[in-house]
């Protein structure tokens, strides 16, 4: 991935371009082409731009889920009431209780890394760039613990 990711940062021709996202943030409203106006970077440089990113993105995440605003607080979760045009982890097919709120965690951090957020988020790969332990790899709280060979009940 980093050596691909890499090589597309370093080609000059290539200019990508944003995706509207007004309901992530206001400097999303529009797209706009994002050329890489910065000197050549080697992988090791890459994967040292893409942790800090991920870092602020992560910090952003947790202020947002402790809030109380995270990942549960949908105003509907039931399968029939997302819209079947949209990707299941696309933030546009839910409705958030008072709104997509997200920007109000940003505190210092920049606007970019709600933008990075929305897509590990839209492209499904939220958990594993985030590296969150999934819910069905957690530990179950009302299974009996074993501690030096004797059954622990009273968890």
């Amino acid at each position: 991935y980093f050596d691909s990711a890499t090589s597309k940062f370093n080609d000059k021709s290539w200019v990508p371009n944003s995706v509207a996202l007004p309901k992530v943030h206001e400097d999303f409203a529009d797209s706009m082409p994002l050329p890489l106006d910065v000197d050549p970077i080697d992988v090791e440089g890459f994967k040292r731009r893409f942790t800090k990113y991920r870092a602020k993105m992560v910090l952003v995440l947790s202020r947002w889920r402790v809030s109380g605003s995270g990942a549960d607080m949908r105003a509907s979760q039931d399968a029939e009431d997302v819209n079947p045009d949209k990707d299941e982890h696309d933030t546009d097919c839910y409705d958030f209780i008072d709104g997509d709120d997200r920007k109000n965690f940003l505190q210092t951090e920049p606007t970019h890394v709600l933008y990075f957020w929305h897509l590990a988020w839209d492209f499904g790969i939220l958990n594993h760039v985030a590296q969150v332990l999934v819910e069905s790899a957690a530990a179950d709280t009302d299974v009996p613990t074993v501690s030096n060979g004797s059954v622990n009940c009273n968890n």
